[in-house]
């Protein structure tokens, strides 16, 4: 029972904190409202996040949080990274987004990239190479225009090509040596 009261008021805390955050950037942003409790225009955040303004002003009393859609549009709205937003990461700050160098994934397309790229991580030992080319195929998934099946398909394509090329360059080597 004591469990469940500190886990209440860890969610009121964090609540709090984001509604701070949502309000400060929005007076900074010139969204500041005399009229409303909370000192921000709450129709244009309801605009913004797609909601009604009751829920829009409950974002900004600390008695709701939004989905995570909602706070990425909210994020790209203000010009700021969702993480920050929802979190208040200090080391992120007010960070701008940056368009390009930003990806954005479906987490289960990225699990998929992951788990079909474990096995490369045992026939190398060049690690930062193979996060760097994990990395690319990442980057590059998320700048194809192309429906799920082609994109697992060049997926696999890319990991299978660099499993078959470590694998024949091993060969090679080790006729080499047999010589």
């Amino acid at each position: 029972m004591v469990i469940m009261a500190e886990a209440q008021v860890d969610r009121q805390h964090f609540m709090r904190r984001f509604s701070e955050r949502l309000t400060e950037l929005m007076q900074q942003a010139g969204f500041g409202s005399q009229r409303s409790q909370m000192g921000v225009k709450i129709a244009k955040l309801a605009e913004v996040s797609c909601c009604s303004q009751q829920m829009a002003r409950r974002y900004t009393l600390g008695e709701a949080l939004p989905s995570i859609e909602v706070i990425d549009a909210i994020a790209k709205w203000l010009q700021v990274a969702p993480g920050w937003l929802l979190f208040g990461d200090p080391e992120e700050g007010l960070a701008t987004i940056d368009c390009h160098h930003t990806m954005r994934i479906l987490p289960e397309l990225l699990e998929y990239i992951l788990l079909k790229s474990a096995p490369l991580f045992y026939i190398t030992k060049d690690i930062p190479e193979l996060v760097h080319f994990i990395m690319d195929i990442i980057n590059d998934i998320t700048h194809i225009d192309a429906d799920e099946k082609s994109i697992l398909k060049i997926v696999d394509m890319s990991i299978n090509s660099a499993a078959r090329f470590h694998v024949d360059n091993k060969d090679a080597n080790d006729q080499k040596k047999r010589k």
